[in-house]
């Protein structure tokens, strides 16, 4: 027989389990106790930030700690403003499935209110580069094309800017006449600026 109780600290809930036969058939096994959260009694559980952004529970993975009634731990505003998505890119039009992803990403960004910075590396040089590939013929079973969501950022002021690695560029013989008015040329300089000022980069 298992017999077990849930109890709820702060938000936590741990379980304690004991196992045996039923009395009066037999002596009781050694009572097995779950260990609960060393932070649970009166105090906050130190869960992902990740799953406390999301749904205001928690999953700690070093104790037994299960998603809670109520949040046990708020590490920020919820309504804190979105941030602007960086994303680094290096496929071409030769995979027109997944070339439109990184601006698929950014009208997500844009959906939140938040805009997009862009750097376009080896294939992906091409789509800042009008002149040497269709960009409405670029896109995904069931979503828009390159070109769609591009006028989409565009229009919604929500395209930060879209550097292209010009030796990456050059290489693939991309001169600077060919880029688009939205597109400039950039380097290693250029990408380490833009990761330094959000707190992740996306990567396609």
């Amino acid at each position: 027989m298992r017999t077990g109780s849930i109890s709820c600290d702060g938000g936590c809930l741990s379980l304690r389990l004991s196992t045996g036969r039923r009395e009066g058939t037999g002596p009781m096994a050694p009572r097995r106790v779950v260990p609960e959260c060393p932070l649970a009694a009166g105090r906050v559980c130190p869960g992902r930030r990740r799953d406390v952004k999301r749904c205001g529970r928690v999953w700690h993975p070093g104790c037994d700690c299960r998603p809670g009634s109520r949040p046990c731990v708020v590490p920020y505003p919820t309504n804190k403003t979105f941030r602007p998505m960086h994303v680094l890119t290096t496929i071409g039009p030769d995979n027109s499935t997944k070339a439109v992803l990184p601006f698929i990403a950014g009208k997500g960004a844009l959906s939140r209110g938040g805009s997009v910075a862009l750097f376009a590396m080896q294939e992906a040089t091409y789509l800042g580069a009008p002149s040497h590939v269709d960009l409405t013929e670029l896109k995904a079973p069931g979503l828009p094309t390159v070109q769609a969501v591009l006028e989409t950022l565009r229009t919604e002021d929500a395209l930060d800017e879209f550097v292209v690695c010009k030796p990456c560029a050059e290489a693939r013989g991309i001169q600077a006449a060919d880029l688009a008015p939205w597109a400039t040329f950039g380097g290693a300089d250029d990408l380490a600026r833009q990761a330094a000022g959000h707190d992740t980069t996306m990567t396609f």
